[in-house]
């Protein structure tokens, strides 16, 4: 499990990428592309995703959020 916490992965590609159980909080994530990436009980809160590419509904299900996660606006908060 990587703790990634506040770490710069703006224009990052982490697709395919195993993230479980990675702590990601506050990390910047801007621009990253997360296309099949694992994100399977990782961290994601306080973390600004609306403007990365290939997340989607089924990978933020798996994953914890809360109030502070920004969402791409394609997918349902």
């Amino acid at each position: 499990k990587a703790t990634l916490s506040g770490a710069k992965l703006s224009y990052a590609t982490l697709s395919d990428a195993n993230l479980s159980g990675a702590n990601l909080s506050d990390a910047d994530l801007s621009n990253a592309y997360l296309s099949n990436a694992k994100l399977d009980e990782a961290y994601l809160q306080g973390i600004d995703l609306r403007d990365t590419e290939g997340l989607t509904e089924s990978q933020l299900k798996k994953a914890k959020t809360d109030k502070r996660t920004l969402l791409p606006a394609n997918l349902p908060p």
